[in-house]
């Protein structure tokens, strides 16, 4: 549980947790540790999309560096057949 230190008798934080019944403080803790809850899913689902997208982009640069490949054989091939033909 997070304390507040303050050096005041009570100030605005402090008399509101003083007052403050316990079916009230647990409610807050409730909806807090909900909210980390969900906080944490959506954190998961970023980073599971990220991955994804890493990943796609990882394999369409392969496929880049392959037909980047194929093209400079190609060319390589004609400049061949365009010697070989003279």
């Amino acid at each position: 549980m997070l304390r507040h230190i303050c050096s005041c008798r009570f100030c605005y934080w402090c008399y509101n947790i003083i007052s403050m019944s316990q079916p009230e403080y647990q409610e807050i803790i409730q909806e807090y540790k909900e909210q980390v809850r969900i906080l944490k899913q959506e954190v998961a689902e970023l980073q599971d999309a990220g991955k994804a997208k890493d990943s796609a982009n990882k394999r369409t640069l392969q496929k880049l560096e392959h037909v980047t490949q194929d093209l400079d054989d190609a060319n390589k091939k004609i400049k061949e057949l365009e010697e070989n033909k003279d």
